[in-house]
């Protein structure tokens, strides 16, 4: 049985609620790895980028080629993706609203492994996921290390 979140058991087993999201779905054309994103109920992120519906792909509009950090130097500069937790908490935005996303490594402007980030020149966007009722029904078991659940209702 894998232990409640929080647990202190050292041997415990941890869960990738991105497996858990994924599971039996397909990736889409074009794309070869998962990520989430957290983002307001509006889908909007930094500097009010609206990240398009479930089914489109997002597209950086500014990438600035000299640059290869996992995060954009300026707006327009590369869409960021997370595969942790804490990558997708460092955006500052709690993981009420995520999205699904998938991308193509060679779509990979820069990445960040040590925080589980990248910055993309194209996402594709798979579903708009409730994080609170994931973590509700999903979460037993996860290591929610570094991310941002301010304010979260998980009763």
């Amino acid at each position: 049985m894998t232990p409640a979140i929080g647990s202190r058991d050292e041997h415990a087993e941890h869960r990738n609620l991105i497996d858990v999201i994924t599971a039996g779905r397909t990736l889409p054309d074009g794309a070869d790895t998962w990520a989430i994103k957290s983002v307001r109920p509006d889908l909007r992120t930094y500097q009010g980028y609206r990240w398009p519906w479930p089914g489109e792909w997002a597209e950086a509009a500014d990438v600035d080629e000299a640059h290869v950090g996992a995060c954009p130097s300026r707006p327009g500069d590369g869409l960021c993706v997370a595969w942790t937790w804490a990558g997708m908490a460092s955006g500052g935005i709690p993981a009420r609203t995520l999205l699904l996303v998938a991308y193509a490594q060679v779509d990979v402007l820069g990445r960040d492994d040590d925080a589980g980030k990248a910055r993309c020149r194209r996402v594709h966007v798979i579903d708009v996921i409730d994080g609170e009722r994931l973590l509700r029904e999903d979460g037993n078991g996860a290591n929610l290390r570094g991310a941002n659940l301010r304010g979260a209702d998980l009763y």
